[in-house]
């Protein structure tokens, strides 16, 4: 049997935060300690729906309700 080091770990992608649960599996692999994914998203600057935002610990960025101007967040976070 193929043994990995350091140990797998299994992590859970919490409730619209799958980069943030990304970058915790790689931080995480590369032995650089435990980083929250909340912790991950707020420092990214990561937006939630304004209708999920009581699910979090941290208070994270709302995002508008509608999906045009989520993109147009999207685009502007990578033009400027």
């Amino acid at each position: 049997m193929l043994k990995l080091n350091p140990p797998y770990k299994h992590l859970v992608q919490k409730r619209y935060l799958c980069g943030p649960a990304c970058l915790q599996m790689i931080i995480l692999r590369r032995n650089l300690g435990w980083i929250h994914q909340e912790k991950i998203a707020e420092e990214l600057g990561a937006r939630i729906l304004p209708a999920v935002k009581d699910t979090f610990v941290r208070k994270l960025k709302i995002t508008p309700e509608f999906p045009i101007f989520t993109r147009l967040v999207a685009i502007e976070a990578i033009f400027m």
